[in-house]
């Protein structure tokens, strides 16, 4: 008996904690109208799973200009209350359930709200960059990705934002440090990032290799070729996470068709369909060379 009481106790202790959490830390700012709707209902599209990534990118670059700080806000929100609310709600009484609202996932909110600031977002909106900085730090990786590839979109003419991806490089998640070494081919000041993305090609990640070959060759074909793009890119195409990014650096790269359309043509025969697609444009890229070998194409 005491036992139950202890574990009934606990219970309330909790839900008192969710209650707490939204008293408290539930405290909406003056909301923005957008398209004649409050920006809470835009970011319910935003978040509903049921809305294709695609359909949401093109709703939010309709709603123009000031869209942009309703998700600016979307993605800064780091506030702890919130996951700890999310993570409560589903424990309340069903009538403190009727007083209290449904909490959105703060994670996946963020996630989201990075996607389409990335997508929707122009050079000049440097005003999005502290927040995708800080972002870079989010507890969720796929939100660290997200906001990498954003800052490639969105912050090349923003001076802090190219030495801060420079030491992000450090990143123990390979899909984030794949997204940074992306970002960093954008850049107006392409020399900085020059010595980082080299000494990512002797990582052990393919997926990282792979995108730091494209990067250096958007920045400077002739030092991807003495850096050994080509070897490295052939190599990166025997790793299934990495066959895809490396078919489409070779056909980028365009070098050494003799080593390189034989692999490309075995890479069509791939279950991958993202793999046989990316091989396919590649081997347009040699022209002649890749008719010659696959009359086919």
């Amino acid at each position: 008996m005491r036992k139950r009481s202890c574990i009934g106790f606990s219970v309330l202790l909790v839900v008192a904690a969710g209650v707490t959490a939204y008293e408290l830390f539930h405290k909406p700012h003056s909301e923005v109208m957008l398209r004649g709707e409050r920006e809470s209902y835009w970011i319910q599209r935003l978040v509903d799973h049921q809305n294709r990534i695609e359909n949401v990118v093109k709703e939010w670059h309709g709603l123009g200009p000031e869209a942009i700080p309703v998700l600016v806000r979307a993605v800064d929100q780091q506030n702890g209350s919130q996951q700890i609310y999310f993570n409560l709600w589903p424990k309340l009484p069903d009538a403190w359930k009727n007083r209290y609202p449904r909490p959105l996932d703060p994670e996946y909110t963020r996630f989201r709200a990075a996607t389409v600031l990335s997508d929707i977002s122009v050079r000049a909106d440097v005003t999005a960059c502290p927040v995708l900085m800080r972002a870079l730090n989010d507890r969720e990786e796929r939100v660290q990705s997200t906001a990498a590839a954003a800052l490639g979109n969105i912050g090349r003419d923003h001076g802090d934002v190219l030495p801060y991806l420079v030491r992000a490089m450090q990143h123990t998640n390979y899909l984030v440090r794949g997204a940074i070494a992306r970002s960093l081919g954008y850049f107006n000041l392409p020399p900085k990032a020059v010595p980082v993305l080299l000494k990512a090609l002797s990582g052990q990640d393919a997926y990282v290799r792979a995108i730091a070959v494209g990067s250096l060759n958007r920045i400077n074909p002739h030092v991807a070729a003495r850096a050994g793009a080509v070897p490295i890119l052939l190599e990166c195409a025997t790793h299934p996470q990495a066959s895809a990014l490396a078919a489409w650096a070779l056909g980028e790269i365009g070098r050494e068709p003799d080593l390189v359309v034989p692999v490309l043509i075995r890479m069509v025969g791939a279950s991958n369909a993202v793999q046989r697609k990316l091989a396919i444009d590649a081997l347009g890229k040699f022209g002649q060379e890749a008719r010659e070998a696959m009359p086919d194409l």
